[in-house]
């Protein structure tokens, strides 16, 4: 006969892991002194249970958070690409006016880096 393997999953997602939680304790309530559970020894649902509720609310503030985020990011990112232009095109004017002082677009507040860049080397012929 072949051997059955049985799988019980445990939610990574943490409003699903305080959902079962909920479930278990509430179980565990219910059948009181006839609860497997009782024969727990590294934890006990008696100082568990009452971290579920508040943990419950911080769960559904922190999804009412995403939410705003995720509605406050919408509406920023309306206006970033004429931002973003008016900002590239101000950029080109205020170069090309100062070629020989870029430096100046620091007082417009862009940041302003400078390198040199190394002379072309020459190419050599191999000789003969």
């Amino acid at each position: 006969m072949p051997k059955k393997n049985v799988r019980v999953e445990i939610p990574e997602n943490p409003t699903e892991l305080l959902d079962l939680a909920k479930k278990i304790s509430n179980k565990h309530i219910a059948d009181a002194a006839n609860s497997p559970l009782k024969g727990i020894v590294d934890f006990n649902w008696s100082v568990t249970q009452p971290f579920i509720a508040p943990a419950q609310a911080k769960d559904a503030e922190a999804a009412n958070f995403r939410k705003k985020a995720e509605e406050a990011i919408g509406e920023r990112d309306k206006n970033i690409d004429q931002i973003k232009g008016s900002i590239k095109a101000s950029r080109d004017v205020l170069l090309g006016l100062n070629k020989k002082n870029a430096k100046v677009l620091g007082q417009w507040g862009f940041a302003v880096s400078e390198s040199v860049s190394a002379a072309p080397k020459k190419k050599t012929k191999p000789s003969a």
